[in-house]
């Protein structure tokens, strides 16, 4: 499998789970029916894309690793590289589920 193929199923699963977990708040908030509908799409796709970031900047994302936090390697196992795409998608999809968080408690607190 390619770095690709293995960031896009991540992706989805984790999108895939968003979603659910963000609808399941957003019906036991009472949402009205748009909001139910939009931020769940929204922090799903977000995520999905999350985990194509490390991939479409990669070398930058190398970089910061290798260079900037890790600056002296011993030794560099090869899952290391997808450990930190992974690793980024995740913190990417879990900022997501954040801003909607407080997005959603902003929103409730203007409504009030």
């Amino acid at each position: 499998m390619t770095l690709f193929e293995i960031l896009l199923g991540a992706g989805l699963a984790a999108g895939m789970v968003v979603t659910g977990l963000v609808y399941l708040d957003c019906t036991r908030r009472g949402l009205s029916t748009s909001s139910r509908i939009v931020w769940p799409l929204a922090c799903g796709s977000g995520s999905v894309a999350g985990f194509l970031v490390p991939y479409a900047f990669r070398q930058e994302l190398l970089y910061l690793y290798y260079q900037v936090l890790k600056p002296r390697p011993i030794v560099v196992s090869p899952y290391e590289s997808l450990l930190v795409s992974l690793t980024t998608g995740l913190v990417i999809a879990v900022v997501l589920v954040v801003l909607y968080l407080s997005g959603v408690r902003f929103q409730n607190s203007k409504a009030a």
